[in-house]
């Protein structure tokens, strides 16, 4: 299971497919979540629907794949049946009934129903889901046309998630990473009040907290708001060294390699954009190794979609892009 969750980490969506099915095979339901992410990943969010469908008719007591369900339900504007899948999600034991009742939320705003949102969003109990409910309840007010009233929430949210952040330990059930997504919505929020500043700064703290989150990067490139009738979308594999702590002077040297979709004007322009999402400090060291034009995208603004882990090796066993 560890290794399927793993190579979906890792981008190696083929890899997650195999150990999905290897764990359906076995009779284990995480196979069937790990499937769903990785087809969902692969861009074949129909093809994850079924499988989660023949998941929960298998094992009807495992909430977080009904919740899956109607999340993957809701994002292709099935609302009904998403409903119809929180509340089979909420009917089962030991069910985490704030993050469903977040998801519901989701829901409803895709449909407009931002009253009954908000009133999802007050069923949340748990202080650590509070800044999620927080970022979430500021878009409605943005929806809504009270803009004022959504960014002096979204600054109460993020002095919460950052007190909340400061006091988060190994032992804690939420992964800061799991707050990048939040970082990326209260963004949203304070570009569309005009705090780019600031909004600039959520970026920063997103990536941060996970680089390779694919909301982040969307509103890096909302805040970048850069068009070419030119622009193309590359696959771009990318060399770098890892950076030695200064402390730490006997660490063995690092290289790593990584892969990132890129909307950009040419392939000499691909690695300014990847640099603007690159946090580790190694900006000097990154060159392009391998690059793949996919197609035409004058119509999207330019800049990182995607961007894989890190996978590293030691500098002398070197064998990528000599």
């Amino acid at each position: 299971m560890h290794d399927g969750f793993e190579a979906l980490e890792l981008g190696d969506v083929d890899k997650a497919k195999r150990i999905g099915r290897r764990l359906i095979k076995n009779y284990h339901s995480s196979g069937f979540e790990i499937l769903a992410l990785a087809l969902q990943d692969d861009q074949e969010p129909e093809e994850a629907i079924e499988i989660l469908e023949e998941g929960v008719s298998l094992a009807p007591n495992v909430w977080l794949l009904w919740q899956l369900l109607g999340n993957y339900r809701s994002e292709q504007h099935k609302y009904n049946e998403a409903h119809e899948a929180y509340k089979c999600a909420l009917q089962c034991e030991q069910v985490d009934a704030d993050w469903v009742n977040y998801n519901i939320a989701v829901a409803l705003v895709g449909e407009k129903r931002f009253e009954d949102a908000q009133r999802a969003l007050e069923r949340i109990d748990e202080k650590s889901m509070k800044p999620r409910a927080d970022a979430l309840s500021a878009s409605i007010l943005v929806d809504q046309g009270r803009k004022d009233e959504a960014v002096q929430l979204a600054h109460s949210a993020l002095e919460s998630m950052s007190a909340l952040l400061s006091e988060m330990d190994e032992d804690t059930f939420d992964s800061p990473a799991s707050y990048a997504p939040v970082y990326a919505l209260l963004g949203q929020t304070l570009r569309q009040g005009g705090e780019t500043d600031v909004a600039r700064e959520c970026v920063e703290q997103g990536l941060y907290l996970d680089y390779m989150e694919k909301s982040v990067f969307s509103l890096l490139r909302e805040l970048d708001n850069a068009y070419s009738s030119d622009a193309k979308y590359f696959r771009v594999l990318v060399k770098g060294e890892w950076p030695n702590q200064a402390n730490e002077p006997d660490e063995e040297n690092l290289g790593f390699v990584k892969s990132f979709d890129v909307v950009a004007k040419s392939p000499d322009d691909v690695l300014d954009w990847i640099k603007n999402v690159e946090v580790n400090a190694a900006f000097d060291t990154l060159r392009v190794t391998e690059i793949e034009e996919l197609e035409d995208r004058p119509d999207d603004p330019m800049g990182v979609y995607r961007a894989t882990a890190y996978m590293t090796f030691p500098r002398e066993q070197d064998l990528v892009g000599k």
